[in-house]
């Protein structure tokens, strides 16, 4: 039996989620303007004969460090959700694993690992993905029920060669 998808508007989700991806990149780059900075201030310093210890501690380089780190890990995130939006819309428009590997500029392994993230993603929370209120709109019966595997009718995109949990070393 195959776990069904909540489709709603996977092309609203990806728009939403290159937003805040865009959002998530200005505040990198604001950020790293300021290191870049901060990385100046400290050169000045150093040069001017400060010691080491001096201008660490003159800089609080243990905060810089870790607002640094936040600030890429909600980069990450973010870059981490929008590849999920892409592949849950991609699939729901039939796209096969070589399609996926094409829009990422990837392997089909790695494409198809990004495919079963997904699934694994949509059979954690069948109704809730993607998009927010899928469970609800789809109990009402509002959003449309999809294969998260995409079309497979006589005519339709042929499908990857890759099986959705490929064998490994003859095991199942």
């Amino acid at each position: 039996m195959r776990i069904l998808q909540v489709v709603e508007e996977p092309i609203d989700r990806v728009i939403a989620d290159v937003r805040r991806y865009t959002e998530a990149g200005e505040r990198l780059i604001e950020r790293l303007q300021i290191q870049n900075r901060w990385n100046q201030d400290d050169i000045d310093r150093l040069s001017a004969g400060s010691t080491l210890m001096e201008s660490v501690r003159a800089t609080d380089s243990a905060a810089r460090s870790r607002d640094l780190t936040t600030i890429l890990a909600a980069f990450e995130e973010s870059r981490r959700e929008i590849r999920a939006s892409v592949v849950a819309a991609a699939l729901a428009e039939g796209a096969t694993i070589v399609e996926i590997s094409e829009i990422f500029g990837v392997s089909r392994q790695l494409a198809n690992r990004f495919v079963k993230e997904h699934r694994a993603r949509v059979e954690r929370d069948p109704g809730g993905y993607p998009g927010p209120g899928g469970a609800e709109r789809a109990a009402t019966g509002d959003v449309p029920l999809v294969d998260p595997a995409g079309p497979t009718t006589a005519g339709s995109r042929s499908r990857s060669p890759w099986p959705s949990t490929p064998a490994r070393h003859g095991r199942t």
